[in-house]
C-alpha cells in the first residue's frame, strides 16, 4: 500500500469513531466535574478505613497462607509418591463397559 491508501485509511476510522470518542470526553467530563464526581470525591476524601479490621484481616490472610503453603507442599508429596508408584494395571472389573443397550443397536 502506498501512502495515499494508508492515509484515506487512517482519516476514514478516524471520521467513523470521531464521534463516539468525543462522545465519551463529554461523557468523562460530565461525571467528573458535575455533582456525581463531587460527591465520589467528597467520599474518597472523608472515608476511612478501621485499623482494628485491617490488622484482623491481614492476620487472617497470613493464617491462610501458612495453610496453603502445607496444602501445597502435602499435594507435591502425594504426586511424588504416586510418579514413584509408575501407573497402575487396570483393574478388570472396575473398567468401563462399552456396551449398548435396547435402542442405540436397533435400526
Amino acid at each position: 500500500m502506498d501512502w495515499i491508501h494508508l492515509r484515506a485509511l487512517f482519516f476514514e476510522g478516524l471520521a467513523q469513531h470521531l464521534p463516539w470518542m468525543l462522545g465519551v470526553l463529554v461523557v468523562v467530563g460530565v461525571v467528573t466535574f458535575g455533582p456525581l464526581g463531587r460527591a465520589l470525591l467528597r467520599y474518597l476524601r472523608e472515608h476511612t478505613r478501621d485499623a482494628a479490621l485491617t490488622e484482623s484481616v491481614l492476620t487472617e490472610l497470613g493464617n491462610l497462607r501458612v495453610a496453603l503453603v502445607a496444602v501445597i507442599e502435602r499435594l507435591d508429596a502425594t504426586e511424588h509418591r504416586l510418579w514413584l508408584a509408575g501407573p497402575r494395571p487396570l483393574d478388570a472389573s472396575k473398567a468401563p463397559t462399552t456396551e449398548t443397550t435396547g435402542s442405540d443397536t436397533e435400526t
